[in-house]
């Protein structure tokens, strides 16, 4: 028994270790001062941070500042630069702790700031590394998709059959169109379409203003992490049987299957 137990503390310690390592920073250049991330819209940052001495983090490429709050506002300064791309802090006294969440254009962040001491480690640049292009590109560059229309073999010409993803081909054959949208907000997609691992949804035109996208489950709303593409169309990395958009108080479904007499069907 005693053997047993000591294998499961030893997993669990492993586990532990695991888990903090995908939390880690890299740092750059060999300079502990300057880390950087990877971005996990599911993961807590630790950020360190010392009296005396400005933390910087630098939100990822094409991201804006939209909202910004702390837990401790007195004990720590935080701020944005003007260009809303940057969050610069500065705590007042050593070893207090806030949190802070971040939502800017398309992603959210949930941080924990520290403030450690003289002499201790600390922050000075936060930054996150590029993510991976995975941006379809459709056809050769003059192929354009036609306005509100579904996705099918139409869509691309006829020369051009194929679809690149990181040198990956899927035929747009067999591509799934297969959504139903409901809701009147001005951000409502006019086109939703899937290849099992990605679902793209495509705005109007005159859309000024990207929704937050939402995947729903049977334990409720979780944020989902998305690319914006040219031409006001977004791909969301992963499947989902539905996804809410939201901006503000207004909201649209998007549901994958259409709604028969017997429920939904995905066929």
């Amino acid at each position: 028994m005693k053997v047993i137990n000591i294998v499961l503390v030893f997993v669990a310690l492993v586990c532990s270790q695991l888990a903090r390592a995908d939390m880690a920073p890299t740092p750059i250049s060999g300079d502990a001062r300057l880390v950087e991330f990877d971005y996990n819209p599911e993961s807590v940052y630790l950020v360190l941070t010392r009296p005396l001495a400005v933390t910087n983090i630098i939100m990822p490429k094409g991201e804006k500042i939209k909202l910004l709050k702390a837990g401790d506002t007195y004990s720590f300064m935080i701020e944005a630069d003007k260009g809303l791309t940057e969050i610069f802090i500065k705590p007042k006294f050593e070893g207090v702790e806030t949190t802070l969440t971040v939502v800017t254009t398309n992603k959210r962040f949930q941080y924990v700031i520290r403030s450690t001491g003289k002499n201790r480690k600390y922050y000075q640049q936060v930054s996150y590394a590029e993510e991976p292009n995975t941006l379809f590109e459709f056809g050769d560059s003059s192929d354009k998709l036609e306005k509100n229309a579904a996705p099918s073999a139409k869509l691309i010409d006829e020369e051009s059959s194929q679809i690149k993803l990181k040198g990956v081909r899927v035929n747009p054959s067999e591509l799934n169109t297969n959504y139903t949208i409901t809701g009147d907000a001005k951000f409502k997609p006019v086109t939703v379409y899937d290849n099992g691992k990605f679902i793209w949804l495509k705005f109007s035109d005159k859309l000024t203003e990207l929704p937050a996208i939402f995947a729903k489950d049977s334990q409720g709303l979780y944020l989902v992490n998305y690319v914006p593409d040219m031409e006001n169309v977004v791909i969301v990395q992963q499947m989902a049987d539905e996804l809410i958009l939201k901006i503000d108080k207004d909201q649209v479904s998007v549901r994958k299957g259409k709604r028969g007499l017997f429920g939904w069907s995905n066929d």
